[in-house]
């Protein structure tokens, strides 16, 4: 996907940038130029165009097949002009670019072109798969992955280094997606609302929890998102990991009514 900022203002991308850095996701509409086989769950990058410094922004993934819409400038939706778009799920996002155009110039990128006029430019998987694993390493966040983590701590003194290993089971964003269409924001285990307590900027933040982790599977399977998965808080998610395997949904909600 292509923005260029002379083309269109994106007024509120401050503060866009600043509910994915809060929530870990937004959802907006983007333009695809004349792409009609964009599936829902497509892989997208947002590429910034312009005088100045040009790059990728922005990763995330369709919650939409293309439609066709009027266009964004005012001007010629008066006219009749339209674009195809689809809803973006943005979960990375920066004002500058996270990988600019010259990195995207040497290998693994080079093998693309990487100045185009419009979105729906596409690339091959093993580009795609560079890209994320880039992307990862200079956000210092997971693309398209949520793993699992413990913490190990060395030593007990203050200010000691915390070692994170994570293992990288691949976790699938639109079964998440389906997980809070079905069962909401709220804390399945403590029915605790981000949003009521921390106001609208904190509106649908949660975490999800596999009933059945999946590093006990270790192979590829496809989740059901409403019987596998629930919405948890960062509190109780803790808690139900604090045993291996861990505690049951039930077990918790069992020692929170009776302490």
């Amino acid at each position: 996907m292509a923005w260029n900022p002379i083309k269109w203002q994106w007024d509120n991308l401050d503060d866009q940038i600043q509910q994915v850095q809060i929530k870990g996701s937004i959802e907006e509409p983007w333009t695809c130029g004349n792409r009609k086989d964009l599936p829902i769950g497509s892989r997208v990058f947002l590429f910034k165009q312009g005088n100045k410094q040009k790059g990728i922004i922005g990763a995330g993934f369709t919650l939409t097949e293309p439609q066709e819409e009027p266009h964004y400038n005012t001007q010629l939706a008066v006219k009749g002009r339209a674009v195809k778009r689809v809803n973006v799920r943005w979960y990375l996002l920066e004002r500058e670019p996270i990988i600019p155009l010259e990195r995207l110039m040497l290998p693994p990128f080079s093998s693309r072109k990487w100045i185009f006029q419009a979105s729906g430019y596409e690339i091959e998987k093993s580009i795609s798969d560079a890209l994320l694993t880039e992307l990862s390493n200079l956000s210092k966040r997971k693309i398209f992955c949520l793993p699992e983590e413990e913490t190990i701590h060395l030593g007990y003194h203050e200010g000691t280094v915390c070692s994170i290993l994570i293992n990288k089971y691949e976790r699938n964003l639109q079964a998440r997606e389906k997980c809070i269409e079905h069962w909401g924001t709220r804390c399945i285990v403590c029915g605790f609302d981000f949003g009521l307590t921390f106001g609208k900027f904190a509106v649908g933040f949660i975490h999800v929890h596999h009933i059945k982790p999946l590093y006990e599977i270790k192979s590829d399977y496809k989740v059901d998102p409403v019987h596998d998965l629930r919405p948890v808080c960062p509190n109780c998610h803790a808690v139900l990991h604090m045993r291996k395997p861990p505690m049951s949904i039930e077990e918790l909600k069992l020692i929170i009514n009776t302490e």
